[in-house]
């Protein structure tokens, strides 16, 4: 009898563990030019639906959220969040930033699994080149009648100095960089691409003369 209920509780602390890794929040390894803002894309994997979530989002030395024009930290809603959905975040005594997503009306979130938040982070030149480290932890979802924790997640950070035309950061000038620059001129909202990448030629504007600038830059290399 001892036996069997100790199978049975092993087997239910399978399942809760299992519970809280199937609604998760994660972020993806991510390239960061020194001194350039780029988009690193919050998604949920998640079993259950949600109406609200936070996380603490800890960033390496030298590495901070983007600043809007009002001194705001830029962390915009994406696909996945409602309109009734309000984002909210506080800066924590430990230094990492406590990110919420909740709804007054307790409205779910669109889907289970997909990008809830794009935030825009800056490496300065007092980030040390190379990998790094970023968390999210104290993850917890909610909806109205459960609350789910999951365990911290982390991403690759590769922070290194600006290659000129190098667009889509992977170290490399060649045409996809050239492909990410018509996309960003089609619908510069539709792109992951920010102006300062985008803009090759630093002349405010983004257009075929940023092309002509990394189809040189691509074949002098």
């Amino acid at each position: 009898m001892k036996h069997a209920l100790s199978l049975v509780l092993l087997l239910l602390v399978a399942l809760a563990s299992r519970s809280a890794d199937r609604n998760t929040i994660t972020a993806p390894n991510l390239t960061l030019n020194v001194g350039e803002a780029t988009v690193l894309p919050i998604s949920i994997q998640n079993y259950n639906s949600v109406t609200d979530l936070q996380f603490d989002l800890v960033l390496p030395q030298g590495v901070s959220i983007t600043l809007n024009d009002d001194n705001t930290l830029r962390i915009e809603p994406a696909s996945l969040l409602s309109s009734s959905h309000t984002i909210s975040y506080k800066e924590q005594s430990d230094g990492s930033i406590r990110i919420l997503c909740t709804s007054d009306s307790n409205t779910p979130l669109l889907a289970t699994e997909g990008t809830i938040l794009n935030i825009y982070l800056t490496a300065s030149s007092t980030a040390t080149l190379g990998a790094a480290t970023l968390t999210l932890q104290n993850i917890v979802q909610s909806n109205t009648t459960n609350t789910y924790t999951a365990s911290p997640t982390t991403a690759t950070l590769t922070i290194q100095e600006k290659i000129a035309g190098d667009v889509d950061g992977d170290g490399v000038v060649n045409t996809s960089d050239i492909v990410w620059v018509y996309t960003y001129i089609v619908n510069p909202t539709q792109t992951a691409v920010t102006l300062s990448r985008a803009d090759v030629n630093g002349d405010g504007v983004v257009n075929t003369g940023d092309v002509s600038t990394i189809y040189n830059i691509a074949i002098s290399n």
